[in-house]
């Protein structure tokens, strides 16, 4: 009996030691395949800029003038160590030499080691944070619930897929799910808690504010779930004792690692509140067919967007969560917080509607909620069904669904949409970004494809539409790039004398102005974004005439959906 329970562990030891492999290896080798994001350039400039406010500080040399980028105000917790140990050229210079001795022509430039050697860092650190949530699992519930965690969110195509590439919102997610995994062992399962307890907590309440200071909101259900849950044993004064102690502890920290805010506070904090919760970016996202406005979303928006973005054993396993939730069939007081941060955020966000963006990607901080609560569903089911069956029937499944999309899984759409209605060539109307029922690569990383597709053709004369450093950045011919203390940067003006590569909508229309007609042109896959601009050619009265002559493109299961376009044009 005592050798059967060892062999049980051990094998459920093999098991965990296998998914984190996996994850490993998977993370690793599509690090190389992956180019920038729409949103990284900003990404590196803020951490940069963060730099620049730390010698003010240090030197107590405070500008007239303080200028920020958008990335600053998403924090720079895990973003800046990245930066750090990639801005020097030299590192990036001998990861590429020795990556391309081994693997000829895997790295295009020094940038593009750069970016290569930002996802592996970044994905280093996912990693050491799904290992302590796998232990803290362990000792909150159980190993078999540790284990269906640990399985269904390295299978979750969400989560993988961001998790490559996006510093800001998969720490932001990490780090929401540790603060409260922290919260409910040592002020819910513990009957006394000290004062190294509570700071702790705050410390990991501070590191999800330095992620994004939004987290304050979402943290607030612990304590409001703390009130409610234990309303008659618990001892008031205690209660706002310790919370008091987390949340200055937390802002502390905050505080304290945020330069702009102890250079210019009023001004960092009017920034950052219109970052944070008043922007006016009026695009759209399109959701099978439908257009959901940013500032003007449906509270239907968020609902169907899980519905075909989850695996459907997610969504069947969330089910019947809600199920064992209401009708109190587990006593495990993290699997009822679980639920009940979900149904907090569904109050908030119905109340609050903020902008939305790009599916799942501002709400990847739902997705450990969602694997937790289907690691409880799927422990519950395995009571009354063949456990073997039921988990090989479960990882089969995930495997099979997301089978294909290689480095982009973050695009991962279920069995419920259309797979061949997802990107469409367009015939009834005039769209460079494609047709369809949904934004692909609405994230831009197929740029580094597409631009081995147009060197591997030899073209010139190309335009390249946002997010043209996509595509830039990842040219065999550094042309004028250059790292500027880890950011990259144009050596000189030159840069736009040249109409090998058309960097922008002003480049092109001096290329047209000089009467030429034909250009080659790429774009990424997200129907009606417009990220060409062709409203600002001038003499639009010419007629522009393109045909595609190649695509990146992707599975999802067996059907190919098309991510980015090269197109030849004639004005």
């Amino acid at each position: 009996m005592i050798e059967n329970k060892i062999l049980k562990k051990n094998l459920k030891s093999f098991i965990a030691f296998i998914v984190f492999l996996y994850f490993s290896i998977h993370q690793f080798v599509y690090s190389f395949s992956l180019g920038a994001n729409w949103d990284e350039n900003n990404t590196v400039q803020s951490s940069g800029r963060y730099i620049q406010k730390y010698i003010y500080l240090l030197t107590n040399s405070k500008p007239e003038e303080m200028s920020y980028v958008s990335g600053e105000f998403y924090g720079e917790i895990i973003k800046l160590p990245i930066h750090l140990l990639t801005r020097f050229e030299n590192i990036n210079f001998l990861f590429m030499k020795y990556v391309n001795k081994i693997f000829s022509g895997t790295i295009q430039n020094v940038i593009d080691a750069q970016f290569v050697l930002r996802h592996i860092f970044f994905n280093l650190y996912v990693l050491i944070c799904l290992i302590f949530i796998y232990q803290k699992l362990k000792k909150l519930s159980d190993e078999n619930i540790a284990l269906w965690f640990l399985i269904l969110i390295v299978l979750m195509p969400s989560f993988i897929g961001h998790s490559i590439f996006n510093p800001t919102d998969t720490p932001f997610a990490l780090h929401i799910f540790i603060a409260s995994l922290l919260f409910i062992e040592k002020l819910i399962y513990n009957e006394t808690q000290s004062f190294p307890d509570l700071i702790i907590v705050g410390f990991w309440f501070g590191v999800s504010f330095l992620t994004r200071i939004n987290a304050i909101a979402f943290l607030g259900a612990l304590s409001l779930f703390l009130l409610i849950n234990n309303l008659n044993k618990i001892n008031l004064r205690s209660f706002f004792k310790n919370n008091i102690i987390i949340y200055f502890s937390a802002l502390f920290m905050w505080l304290l690692l945020t330069p702009g805010m102890l250079l210019y506070p009023i001004k960092w904090l009017e920034t950052l509140i219109w970052f944070q919760f008043n922007q006016d970016w009026a695009g759209y996202n399109l959701v099978n067919g439908t257009k959901y406005y940013s500032l003007d979303a449906s509270l239907l928006y968020l609902p169907k967007v899980f519905f075909y973005k989850l695996p459907l054993a997610h969504i069947l396993l969330i089910f019947y969560g809600g199920y064992l939730y209401f009708r109190k069939k587990v006593s495990s007081q993290l699997f009822s917080y679980c639920c009940f941060f979900i149904l907090y955020f569904i109050a908030v966000f119905s109340i609050y509607q903020p902008l939305v963006l790009d599916y799942l990607r501002h709400y990847q901080f739902l997705l450990p909620f969602i694997a937790l609560i289907s690691s409880f569903s799927f422990n519950e089911l395995t009571k009354k069904i063949n456990i073997n069956l039921m988990a090989t029937v479960l990882i089969l499944y995930l495997v099979f669904t997301q089978f294909n999309l290689g480095p982009y899984k973050y695009i991962y759409l279920n069995e419920l949409v259309d797979e061949a209605q997802i990107s469409t060539e367009c015939t009834e109307t005039v769209d460079y970004n494609g047709c369809g029922l949904w934004q692909s690569d609405y994230y831009g990383l197929s740029g580094k494809e597409m631009v081995k597709k147009i060197e591997a053709r030899n073209i010139e004369n190309i335009y390249f539409c946002d997010p043209n450093h996509t595509y830039s950045y990842f040219l065999s011919e550094e042309l004028n790039w250059k790292n500027n203390n880890g950011t990259p940067d144009f050596d000189d003006y030159s840069f736009w004398d040249q109409y090998k590569y058309i960097y922008n909508i002003d480049h092109l229309n001096e290329y047209l102005s000089s009467g030429q007609t034909k250009f080659y042109m790429t774009a990424i896959h997200r129907p009606l974004a417009n990220t060409c601009k062709f409203d600002r050619i001038t003499n639009m009265s010419n007629n522009l005439d393109c045909e595609i002559v190649d695509a990146v493109s992707t599975k999802i299961r067996f059907t190919d959906v098309n991510l980015n376009y090269l197109y030849l044009c004639n004005f």
